[in-house]
């Protein structure tokens, strides 16, 4: 066993690595594309412009492949036109002087008297670019032509003009509308080729490509983000990423273990992309970062001699959409390139950043242009000593807090808590309290708590701001003793303790307060799995806060999930359609509410039998620029998830492998629990039966407290492992689950865990149940199934009724069906085909019996049975004999 954790050790060394070698070592020819993201499109359109006697103008930023999109077409012209004569120049944006581009090339042009006239040096320019080509036709080949000399420029043009020579240029897309570059492709004389950024989709098979294995879902994800989508700096933050092990290899696929600190190489490569601004272009780069983004209105008042335009065609700065507030509309903002706005960021100097701020305040009134743009100036603006004012930190704290970005929420209200008074400071502890929850430091949450209930009890408060701040304070500790602490009884009481600590000091609160405390309540039931009531109460809630529907946002994904569980079903979609137009109109406000609808909506699908594929989830979740708030981790959850539904258990394995591996290390949603369950499914399904029974262990020793909501579902993913293994203790199990959620209401995983102990134990003869009891589940469950929705529930009732009938081909026809609807189960045949002796021999090493002892009792040498076994393991997936029985469904009686 030492030795092979040393191999799998070696192995994961080695991955890493070649991975390292591949990120690190730039490809030839540009070195920022691999083979499955081509630019043949971009390449063929530069050759054929060639080829055609036309020239070719290149445009794209810095990084983006310009370079390889040339090189692939010179190659291809090569062999397709071996007579043409290729002339390379290279401009110097530092030597402006005549013909200086040229006079590299062609060392004529340096003979030339030093005091001769331009017009004389342009005709000899002329001759010798015309001698060059000695009859055969001549393509010059121009890298990074804007900063060609305008007497080098003139000569080039000139001669494309007239066809005498070929001209293949690659420029900066902010020269694209200036002369002489627009005329060339406007007047049809040159073939304009924009070369774009990777998309998303780019980026993901680029990243798998560089690291020779899978990425997960977020790898990408959060490169493009980063990066913009520039193939160059995703090639280094990569290669950022792998050096510093922020990137590992989880089995085949890589994943995120924490984020990557920018390094020199990558901050050069930045520096090196903003050679050549002006100083004005400089100076609005360096203010836009300094406020994190503005509105166009006030980067134009910033702008005064027209860098504007430029850093916007060069790419430098961006004009992004932002979320919409509600029923306005928001106008769009201006930023710095991503990764830029990130290598400058400590550099902006503090006068920059003072005047840029105190410009932005006389332009809008203090209103930033997105909550990244107030958070990041703020932060900026406390950590040089700037003082802001206590509504924008506490606007930019609680903004932080809706991105999950608990860290800097920590770090900032550290910043503004020696500057802040009364109820401001109640305020900023409550922040950091429930940034310090979400970040798994219940500690440090309690307290911030009592340091603020101490304080407020202290405050003289009116009843506008009373009732609010304690509830702020008592939802909080609500959540941490629900959360953090998993009871629910415990939180229930805090909130009853709440309102009737209100009650007495502010008996007139408003009765929106009220309707807030019962909603606050309500989600509290659901969220421990207690539907019931919440249930029972939804309609008549939902009517009382008509006026303001967003404000059941936080009870409705809990609604759902309890709907799906329950007798029928369609309504828990129903829910869905209802409260996601609400969600999306208050995403500005409500940031993840539209994802953990979505979510809960995805699972509440899957129960019902209505299937979505991996593309559905990219379209609902996985686009870069939604208008609210993505665990964007969660999509390796339901990818793999989607995986399950198509039997895909490889895929399913590495999705869910990922996701793990992140929630370890922050849940701040309480998803780890059933991230190791389904792995759990996904592992047995593949037989790898000792990683299934470590997940199931692990699944059932984390926290459920955030996902005790699917109490019931987390239940039936148990059994459904238990299936996989041919584990006898599923009937047990599935009999004790289906007595508690009969209880509970929740009827329809009532029904499928009876369903797995009937189908368990009516292949085992009595064994398991008695013949007539297994007859009376089997009833029990198909007197249910006309209560459920949808095609799972219907597959499931038709594969019960084959199984209880012995048609075996009915049944066959049923798991068919039941796999159509996304659930997969194990067929009554053994998982492992034994010959007869390996039969007996495994049947006695379950049983517990030595080697010794078998090979005495089937009078065998001991070699021989340890031969045997050690075939039996192979074949059943297994280590050790304890494992035998589950594997192989042996009974465990020698």
């Amino acid at each position: 066993m030492e030795g092979s954790r040393g191999r799998m050790a070696v192995d994961r060394h080695d991955r890493h690595a070649a991975a390292l070698r591949r990120a690190v070592v730039p490809a030839r020819h540009g070195g920022s594309h691999s083979s499955t993201v081509s630019r043949s499109a971009e390449v063929e359109t530069v050759a054929r412009a060639i080829g055609s006697g036309r020239c070719a103008l290149v445009f794209g930023e810095v990084g983006v492949g310009k370079t390889y999109v040339v090189d692939a077409a010179q190659r291809l012209l090569s062999e397709s036109e071996p007579d043409l004569e290729w002339l390379m120049v290279s401009a110097d944006p530092d030597d402006g002087s005549a013909l200086a581009a040229l006079s590299v090339v062609l060392p004529e042009l340096l003979a030339a008297p030093a005091d001769m006239e331009d017009p004389m040096r342009t005709a000899m320019a002329y001759a010798v670019l015309r001698a060059r080509a000695q009859g055969r036709r001549l393509v010059v080949r121009v890298e990074d032509a804007h900063h060609l000399d305008a007497m080098s420029r003139h000569v080039l043009v000139g001669l494309a003009r007239t066809g005498e020579i070929g001209l293949v240029a690659t420029l900066r897309p902010g020269v694209a509308r200036r002369a002489p570059w627009v005329q060339l492709w406007k007047d049809g004389v040159a073939e304009r080729i924009d070369v774009a950024r990777f998309t998303p989709a780019e980026t993901e098979r680029y990243v798998a490509e560089t690291l020779g294995g899978d990425v997960a879902a977020d790898v990408a994800i959060v490169l493009w983000n980063r990066t913009g989508g520039n193939p160059l700096f995703v090639r280094e933050l990569t290669r950022v990423a792998v050096e510093s092990r922020a990137l590992l290899a989880v089995g085949s696929t890589w994943v995120w273990d924490r984020w990557a600190l920018l390094d020199p190489r990558v901050l050069d490569l930045v520096q090196h992309e903003l050679v050549g601004l002006s100083a004005a272009e400089r100076l609005l780069l360096e203010q836009v970062v300094a406020l994190g983004g503005a509105l166009p209105s006030v980067v134009d008042a910033l702008d005064v001699s027209g860098a504007y335009v430029a850093l916007v065609a060069d790419r430098l700065l961006e004009v992004v959409p932002v979320r919409s507030d509600g029923p306005v509309t928001v106008p769009a903002c201006v930023r710095a390139h991503p990764l830029v706005a990130e290598a400058l960021r400590g550099s902006v100097p503090a006068r920059v950043r003072r005047e840029a701020v105190a410009r932005w305040e006389e332009l809008t009134g203090g209103v930033a242009a997105s909550d990244e743009a107030l958070v990041r100036m703020v932060t900026d603006a406390l950590e040089v000593g700037d003082a802001q004012p206590m509504p924008r930190i506490l606007e930019a704290t609680t903004a932080a807090l809706r991105e999950h970005r608990c860290e800097l929420v920590v770090r900032l209200v550290g910043l503004a808590l020696p500057g802040a008074r009364g109820a401001d400071v109640v305020r900023l502890l409550a922040t950091r309290a429930s940034a310090h929850r979400f970040l798994s430091r219940p500690d440090a949450a309690r307290r911030d708590l009592v340091t603020a209930r101490d304080l407020v009890a202290r405050l003289d408060l009116t009843v506008a701001e009373g009732p609010e701040l304690f509830s702020l304070l008592g939802h909080l500790e609500a959540e941490v003793r629900q959360f953090a602490e998993d009871d629910a009884d415990g939180a229930l009481e805090v909130l009853a303790l709440l309102r009737d600590e209100v009650g007495v000091r502010w008996p007139d609160a408003p009765a929106t307060w009220w309707q807030d405390e019962e909603i606050c309540r309500l989600t509290c039931l659901a969220a421990a799995g207690r539907h019931a009531e919440p249930m029972a109460a939804a309609e008549e809630l939902f009517a009382a806060t008509a006026r303001r529907p967003h404000a059941v946002l936080p009870l409705v994904p809990s609604l759902v999930a309890g709907a799906a569980q329950m007798p029928g079903g369609h309504g828990a979609l129903g829910l869905v359609e209802r409260f996601m137009g609400v969600a999306t109109a208050h995403a500005d406000s409500a940031s993840w509410a539209v994802s953990n609808l979505a979510t809960a909506g995805f699972v509440a699908s899957g129960l019902l039998g209505y299937v979505m594929s991996a593309g559905d989830v990219e379209k609902l979740l996985g686009a870069t620029d939604l208008p609210f708030n993505v665990d964007v981790v969660a999509l390796n959850l339901l990818h793999g998830i989607t995986a399950m539904q198509a039997g895909d258990w490889p895929v399913a394995r590495a999705r869910l492998a990922a996701a793990s591996r992140r929630y370890e290390h922050g849940d701040v949603q309480g998803r780890l629990a059933v991230t190791y369950a389904l792995g759990a499914i996904a592992a047995a399904a593949s037989g790898e039966v000792v990683e299934a029974r470590e997940l199931l262990e692990r699944a059932r020793t984390v926290s459920w407290s955030g996902v005790r909501t699917l109490g019931g579902y987390m239940g039936l993913l148990r059994l459904d492992a238990l299936a996989w293994l041919r584990d006898r203790a599923l009937v047990p199990e599935a009999l004790a689950l289906a007595e508690t959620c009969r209880g509970a209401g929740l009827v329809r995983v009532e029904f499928e865990a009876l369903h797995r102990a009937v189908v368990t134990a009516h292949p085992a003869g009595g064994t398991l149940l008695p013949g007539e009891e297994v007859e009376a589940l089997g009833e029990r469950a198909l007197a249910i199934a006309p209560l459920l929705d949808g095609p799972r529930a219907a597959a499931v009732a038709a594969h019960l009724e084959a199984v209880l009938a012995g048609d075996d081909a009915l049944a066959l026809s049923a798991v068919r069906d039941m796999a159509a609807a996304g659930l997969f189960v194990p067929t009554a045949a053994p998982a492992v085909q034994l010959t007869r002796r390996e039969s007996q021999i495994a049947a006695l090493a379950a049983a517990g019996l030595s080697s010794k002892e078998i090979a005495e009792r089937l009078t065998l040498s001991v070699r021989t049975v340890d031969s045997h076994l050690s075939r039996i393991f192979a074949k059943a997936g297994v280590r050790s004999r304890r494992e035998l029985a589950a594997a192989l469904h042996l009974d465990p009686t020698p």
